[in-house]
Formats: structure tokens, sequence, C-alpha cells
């Protein structure tokens, strides 16, 4: 049978600093991206400058990696459940890119502490927790 993707793996993905760096070329070259696509920039306030829309960002950066046409909800599933609800206009969803980069790089420093469940011991052997 087919090995298919799991929502772990889509969080281990987005627990990257390939992702953090993604986020961050988005953000220096978004607010370029979002006046153009506005006309003048007139109508370009700062909280349509500061976001990345929910579920497309994520999927197009996953897409690079994982095959998940077939489960497009694993994706949406794995983002809500690390960085929480989206923000809500009247037409979209999106997140803050700003508290995103905040979340995310709170995340990658908590990461090893959580991955690591054994101790090691003056003679480098691992103490299982059990």
């Amino acid at each position: 049978g087919e090995v298919g993707v799991t929502k772990d793996d889509i969080k281990s993905a987005f627990l990257s600093p390939e992702f953090l760096r993604e986020i961050e070329l988005y953000e220096a070259g978004g607010d370029a991206a979002v006046t153009q696509q506005l006309g003048s920039g007139k109508e370009a306030t700062s909280v349509n400058r500061y976001q990345v829309a929910y579920p497309k960002f994520f999927t197009d950066f996953i897409a690079k990696s994982y095959d998940v046409r077939r489960n497009a909800n694993i994706v949406k599933d794995a983002v809500v459940a690390l960085f929480g609800e989206p923000c809500k206009s009247a037409n979209r969803r999106y997140y803050n890119i700003i508290q995103l980069k905040s979340d995310l790089e709170r995340l990658l420093k908590e990461q090893p502490e959580q991955t690591s469940t054994a101790e090691y011991t003056q003679d480098n052997e691992i103490e299982l927790p059990y």
C-alpha cells in the first residue's frame, strides 16, 4: 500500500528553519507585491500588508515537499494545531505575519526540549524515562 503523509509530517515541515526563511522572504517582498496588487497603494493598510493567506501560503510551501492534493485538510489541520485559528475578514482568512514569525520562533526554540525524552548519563548511555 501507499504510505500517506501524516499531520505530524506536515507539522515538522512547518517547524523548520526553511519555513521561517520562507516567511521572511515573503515579508521582504510582500509589501511591494500587495502595493502593486492594490494599484496605487493608497488602500494598502498595515493589516493587509503584513498577512499571509490561509491556507494558500502554507499549502504552497508544503507542496514543494509533499503531495497533499488528495487530502488538503491535513495542511489546514496542521497549521491550526501549530498556530491557532486564523484571523477572519469579510472574505478571507489570514495570519498576521509578525505574530506568525513570533510564534514560529518560539516553537523552534521549544522544539529540542520536547523531542528529547531520554536523558544522557555521565557514561553517555541513554537513560529511558520509564
